[in-house]
């Protein structure tokens, strides 16, 4: 059953921060659900790995189990692939999202659960949430703290230019919280963020205090 504790969620393109501010949050005591997280337990579902077996064919496949490095330049080779694996991979990664909100208000009454998921607005969710959360960060930042982190950036930006574009995810948040500067910085606003949210409580307030602004404090 719903509590009339918010549900949170943190959308942004890859580099911009999305884990860094989760972890901030959860410090806060706020419960994280990384959506990438459960995308790689679906592909560990028999029915999941049959599936995308039957479309893609077998070459991601290696000693049995699912090579998620091959099975990545198999879908993220055009639009359409990736579209294909999305059908396939999307349903039952939302169905385990849902149950997982679920259990945290049924297990942790009172706890506040963030979805970390870069593709809420693409799924079609948007309403589904009390407070959307962006994060803004420039381009050649997040190249940058990509390169630095031995990222493929190639690949990100090709599977980046399958999404909606930024400013389209950006106006369907509640709250811009900027990160240009440094990681601490962005932890400082992660935590003050989640402490606004846990002192109202309720959606009607707490949008009062938070919504459309931009968190640079």
């Amino acid at each position: 059953m719903r509590s009339n504790t918010p549900l949170l969620g943190i959308v942004g393109p890859p580099g911009c921060g999305k884990s860094t501010l989760a972890a901030a949050m959860s410090e806060g005591g706020a419960i994280i659900i990384d959506a990438d997280g459960i995308g790689h337990e679906m592909l560990e579902d028999s029915s999941v790995r049959d599936n995308l077996v039957a479309e893609f064919g077998s070459e991601m496949i290696v000693s049995g189990d699912m090579d998620r490095s091959i099975l990545s330049k198999i879908v993220t080779q055009d639009r359409m692939s990736m579209d294909r694996f999305n059908r396939i991979v999307h349903p039952p990664l939302l169905e385990r999202i849902a149950d997982r909100i679920h259990r945290i208000y049924r297990t942790f009454p009172g706890g506040v659960p963030v979805v970390d998921a870069a593709l809420i607005p693409e799924w079609g969710i948007v309403s589904f949430f009390d407070l959307l959360i962006y994060i803004h960060c420039p381009i050649h930042i997040r190249m940058r703290r990509l390169t630095s982190a031995g990222k493929d950036t190639a690949a990100i930006e090709r599977l980046a230019s399958y999404q909606s574009p930024d400013h389209v995810k950006r106006s369907a948040c509640h709250v811009v919280v900027d990160n240009i500067g440094t990681r601490d910085e962005l932890v400082q606003r992660g935590s003050a963020l989640i402490r606004c949210i846990c002192a109202t409580r309720t959606r009607e307030e707490g949008e009062g205090r938070c919504q459309k602004r931009l968190w640079t404090a």
